[in-house]
Parts: structure tokens; C-alpha cells; sequence
């Protein structure tokens, strides 16, 4: 069951005050812990990650439930290896976006409580106008949320103005807002490799308060999927071992289909699993049952990743004799970065056996 996370809002409010510890930190590392990023979108998950300390990302995944999201990263033993491993992975997904522009993609993630809080955090040391760009409906279209947090009574002047496009279809705004309130308005990109900028100054009574930016990221496109491998090469396993004689597992490893193999002695439910060299792309796997007679065998093949998790690569039923192969073709993005493979015997009408397993990677 997946675990979600919400915020407690009063103890959050309790957090912020004035000369309190978080006042002097960055109000998006409060939230962080706070935000469920299951259901994100791709870039929403991505600027999480960014943002996340090492601490945090461990605490938030004690139950395993950021494996999934983050598919393939390694948390590493120390905060050291999280960095690395982390940039390593945001790179792989092509989020190259900056400090500014990760911070604004973050804040879609948040409720409307979350923005509250995080407004509350800022005017803890500052009063005055705050902004968040939210609900991105396309790559040029977006909406920005202007609060305005300071003393009971104040109501706050605020100018806005953009670059690179168009607020409520002009290149600037102005509105009045008494302390706590917010107003919403639409913003368009000139074209969407630009980066908007949206600056805010607010004053009250004639007085200066502060100036306040936001950032409309620039559209970055996300890597190709995965293609298929057109160069399979051959790895040459560590180990196998079986649930059943595995004192005789090794032979499906052995570099020769006949005349060698190894034999459960006993029917279904029966896995086999081949050690990896190290953390390996898998993209096909060729299974040899030993049968005399063409009768069809059932079998899926797992992969325990990097990550912990397990993945199928692939089921099939097929009619084989000896010296026959049932041949699998992994999907690219669940062959990744796999520590080994397993064969589960589903259906077979004999004893399970094997001669051989072959696992390729890509050239």
C-alpha cells in the first residue's frame, strides 16, 4: 500500500515563526518531507528529487515506495553517494533545469494549504508578496498565484511585470491585496524555450516592503525512450543457483547448450537464478529446457535491480526439445541495471530441466 504523506499545517505554522529555526532555511527544503510525489508528473517527481536531502529521501522511502518513482536510482550508503548517485540520475533524465527553475516545477506539486504554509515560511522573514507559478496547463500557458502575507490590517500594492511573454495578456500588472489574501493570474510564453521571469515589488502605506520572483521554466525535452538492441552481446554470469539441487545449477552456465544440464528432479514451482557480473543492461535471454519430446514449457524470467526491485522481463509458452531455444526479448526500460535474473517455471509436463541460459546485453 503506498505510503502518502500530508501536511500538518498548524505544526508547520508553529515551525515558521519568527526567529524560529526554519525561518533562516529554505522554505521549500520544510516542504519537501511533506509532498506525496506517487501521482506527480515526470518533471514534478524530478525537481522533489533535486531538492531532496539524503535524510530525506531515506525517511520518506523506509516503506520502499520511492523505488518505483525513481526506477533505477541507487540511494547509496552515505549522503555522499546519494549526491552522485542523484546527479548521475537526473542527468541520464535530461532535468538540467537551474536552482530557480527546479524550485518553480517543485511548487506544482503543492495544495493550496502547502502554498499557504510556504508563504507563512517566507514572511517569516520578510514580510510582503510571495508568488508560485502553478497549474501549467501547457508548455507556454500557466497560472501564477500572488499572496501577500504581512501584519494584521496591512494591505499590500503590488506590481508585476514579465519577461519573455504576457501577464492577463499584457506586460504588466498591479493589484491590491490586504495581508493573507492571494489572486490568480494567466500567464503565456512568448514561445516555450524561453524562460519567463515574473517580478513582484509590494508596498503599504507608501513604504517599500520587498520584491519577490518567480520563474516559468524553459521547456526542456525529456530523453527518447528506450530503442530496442540491434547488437546483442553475450555476458558471462557470476553464479546460478536454483531452488531445487542447486548444487548442480551451474551447469546452465557453462558456455555449452548440449550435452550438459541440470536437472530439479521435481515439478513446478521450481526458479533458477543467474548472478550477474555487476549492474548490466539485459536485453535478451535464451532458455534451453532439456526435453525429448516437443512438449510446451511456460516460463517467466525476473530481474532484481539496482533499486531493489523486481521486474519482469517476460513470460512465454513455447513447444522445445533439447538443443532448442525459448527466446526472450527484454523490454529496454526494465532491463536496466539489473544484479541478476530468474527463471520461474510455470508449466511444464515433466521435471524441470535445463541445459543452458544465455543472458546478452547490447553492443
Amino acid at each position: 500500500m503506498r505510503e502518502l504523506l500530508t501536511i500538518s499545517i498548524a505544526a508547520f505554522f508553529l515551525s515558521v515563526t519568527p526567529g524560529s529555526t526554519y525561518a533562516q532555511t529554505d522554505c521549500e527544503g520544510v516542504l519537501v518531507p511533506q509532498v506525496t510525489v506517487e501521482n506527480s508528473s515526470r518533471d514534478v517527481k524530478l525537481a522533489w528529487l533535486k531538492l531532496a536531502t539524503y535524510d530525506q529521501f531515506t525517511q520518506r522511502n523506509q516503506k520502499g515506495s520511492l523505488n518505483a518513482v525513481f526506477d533505477g536510482l541507487p540511494i547509496g550508503a552515505s549522503a555522499s553517494d546519494f549526491q552522485q548517485n542523484k546527479t548521475s540520475y537526473l542527468q541520464q533524465e535530461n532535468f538540467s533545469y537551474d536552482d530557480l527553475e527546479t524550485r518553480s516545477i517543485f511548487h506544482r506539486g503543492l495544495s493550496d494549504a502547502q502554498v499557504s504554509a510556504w508563504a507563512t515560511c517566507k514572511a517569516s522573514v520578510t514580510p510582503g508578496v510571495y508568488m508560485m507559478i502553478r497549474n501549467v496547463a501547457t508548455d507556454t500557458d500557466a497560472t501564477l498565484t500572488v499572496l501577500y502575507v504581512a501584519a494584521p490590517g496591512d494591505t499590500g500594492n503590488i506590481a508585476l511585470s514579465v519577461s519573455n511573454g504576457t501577464i492577463d495578456n499584457a506586460p504588466s500588472a498591479s493589484v491590491s491585496l490586504p495581508t493573507g489574501a492571494r489572486r490568480t493570474f494567466l500567464l503565456r510564453k512568448t514561445r516555450r524555450e524561453d524562460r519567463m521571469l515574473v517580478i513582484g515589488n509590494a508596498s503599504s502605506g507608501g513604504r517599500q516592503q520587498n520584491s519577490s520572483d518567480a520563474v516559468f521554466p524553459r521547456y526542456i525535452m525529456p530523453p527518447p525512450p528506450p530503442t530496442a538492441c540491434t547488437a546483442p552481446v553475450e555476458i558471462k554470469p557470476r553464479s546460478a543457483t536454483a531452488t531445487a539441487n542447486s548444487g548442480g545449477a551451474a551447469e546452465v552456465i557453462n558456455g555449452a547448450i548440449l550435452p550438459n544440464f541440470w536437472n530439479s528432479g521435481r515439478d513446478e514451482p521450481v526458479s533458477l537464478t543467474i548472478e550477474l557480473p555487476g549492474p548490466t543492461f539485459v536485453s535478451r535471454i535464451e532458455l534451453y529446457p532439456q526435453q525429448a519430446d516437443p512438449n510446451p514449457v511456460t516460463n517467466r524470467f525476473v530481474g532484481l535491480n539496482t533499486a531493489g526491485q523486481t521486474v519482469v522481463l517476460g513470460q512465454r509458452t513455447d513447444n522445445a526439445t533439447s538443443g532448442q531455444s525459448q527466446t526472450f526479448i527484454v523490454d529496454a526500460s526494465v532491463g536496466k541495471n539489473l544484479r541478476s535474473v530468474t527463471m520461474e517455471a510455470i508449466d511444464w509436463r515433466n521435471w524441470i530441466a535445463v541445459h543452458e541460459i544465455r543472458v546478452f546485453g547490447c553492443r
